[in-house]
């Protein structure tokens, strides 16, 4: 399935909570025809045997897989988009680890691009490191066995534990859950504060409710309802037994799931850990300048030279700060400065804008109109994973054995379909899946589980 970065963010959540509820089927005994017509539908619907719902942890964004090959070169990530087919961002297979390309040679020089081959591997424990070959690396997140299976040879998992991360069980079933969520006692009935993890506007009153604060309050409702209605309008919740909404606080501290993770007992090699931790230092840089490139490729030898060795890049903005950039100057035989590249000392953070000088030479426009300047997507490079990588396209991978498929009272063996549904209704009149935990399984015969109303 493949749709733009943005559509993908939204459908992906909405599977995730259960929003619409999807459904994966066998069917046919026969090879079927016409299934690009009204009839060939009909016929597929008609032929359905057997219906699994799908979960949670049965579905995962993921991009094209580029393995690390040593000796090969690599494309460095660039703001403006990359192209189809650059390699920027390599999964090394020893470590399990995904990283990002920032530079492919120590001048960072983009007429370079591409004629000088990685020799180091990426793996390190730190956020980001240099290799001596030049090449710069950032780390992104880790395929660890839980995302394992949608690895395949031409494609791999797109990991970002801020959107997906689930802070209760997903894989006992809701009674269960109920219980759990409310110290045994779903039933309880009590006050229920909603309280918005952003600021929420509301048009009658022309009013806003900052993240934290209370929202709304309810009385005699019970724990889970209460639970539930705040899934719903993902917003946090408190809820107190047997008070009233006066007992209710009327602010509370919004945790992220970035804090929910670090607050957690993970272990130190998971992802979640792995990838909170580097979003949490990535988002306190918002707005980082990652990289920085200088274009040589149309300018002569005289209109290199400089007035000063290593002149630097003043980068001013009215948002931004601390950045420090440098060009790269050589000595030549005649004691000229000539520039040869640039260099990025910091990459500071704030910046939403920004304009180049170079008020130490001359013949500044030279290079300031050839820098191509590089800003990390809002809210930290780590938090955008999906959109970094350019994330369009998400795998469902069902298994389910043949003695499942008997336990389901279906003794077919082999089958001519297959497909998905959403939201499909059973006798009983309630959505298939519905009753279930995200990461909870049924299969069943569709002998008794699909009303098909002709519609």
């Amino acid at each position: 399935m493949s749709i733009n970065t943005d559509n993908l963010e939204l459908f992906y959540k909405d599977f995730l909570s259960g929003k619409n509820r999807y459904s994966f089927f066998l069917g046919g005994t026969d090879v079927l025809s016409d299934l690009n017509t009204a009839k060939g539908d009909r016929n597929v619907w008609e032929d359905i045997s057997v219906v699994s719902n799908v979960r949670g942890n049965d579905a995962k964004p993921v991009v094209r897989r580029i393995n690390y090959v040593n000796k090969k070169s690599y494309d460095p990530w660039r703001a403006s988009g990359n192209n189809i087919s650059d390699n920027y961002y390599v999964f090394n297979e020893a470590d399990n680890t995904v990283y990002l390309c920032i530079s492919s040679n120590s001048l960072n020089r983009s007429d370079l691009f591409k004629t000088s081959n990685s020799t180091y591997t990426p793996s390190f424990s730190e956020n980001e490191k240099t290799y001596p070959d030049g090449y710069k690396w950032k780390k992104l997140y880790k395929i660890d066995n839980k995302s394992r299976k949608f690895l395949t040879d031409n494609l791999m998992p797109v990991e970002d534990v801020a959107s997906d991360y689930v802070p209760y069980p997903t894989g006992i079933g809701l009674n269960a859950l109920s219980s759990v969520i409310c110290s045994g006692n779903p039933g309880a009935c009590g006050a229920c504060g909603l309280y918005p993890k952003k600021q929420e506007y509301d048009p009658p009153t022309s009013s806003v409710t900052r993240a934290g604060y209370l929202w709304q309050s309810f009385e005699g409702i019970r724990c889970w309802d209460c639970f539930d209605l705040a899934q719903r309008l993902d917003m946090e919740y408190s809820f107190i037994s047997g008070a009233s909404a006066s007992d209710l606080e009327s602010y509370i501290t919004i945790e992220s799931n970035i804090d929910k993770i670090k607050n957690s007992d993970f272990s130190p090699f998971t992802n979640e850990n792995i990838q909170s931790n580097l979003m949490y230092s990535s988002s306190a840089k918002d707005g980082e300048i990652l990289s920085v490139f200088l274009d040589l490729s149309d300018v002569s030898y005289d209109d290199r030279k400089v007035d000063v060795e290593n002149p630097r890049v003043v980068i001013t903005s009215a948002t931004g700060v601390n950045a420090v950039a440098y060009l790269i100057t050589y000595k030549d035989s005649s004691g000229n400065n000539i520039v040869d590249g640039i260099r990025l000392e910091n990459g500071g953070y704030g910046y939403y804008d920004y304009i180049l000088s170079i008020p130490t030479i001359s013949n500044a426009s030279t290079f300031t109109n050839r820098i191509e300047v590089n800003i990390e997507p809002p809210d930290g490079y780590a938090t955008s994973i999906r959109k970094l990588l350019n994330c369009t396209q998400i795998a469902f991978r069902l298994e389910f054995d043949s003695k499942e498929i008997l336990d389901a009272n279906i003794n077919q063996k082999t089958f001519t379909s297959y497909g998905m549904m959403k939201n499909i209704e059973t006798t009983t009149s309630k959505i298939y899946g519905s009753d279930l935990n995200l990461n909870q399984r049924t299969i069943k015969s569709n002998l008794v589980t699909l009303t098909l109303n002709g519609s």
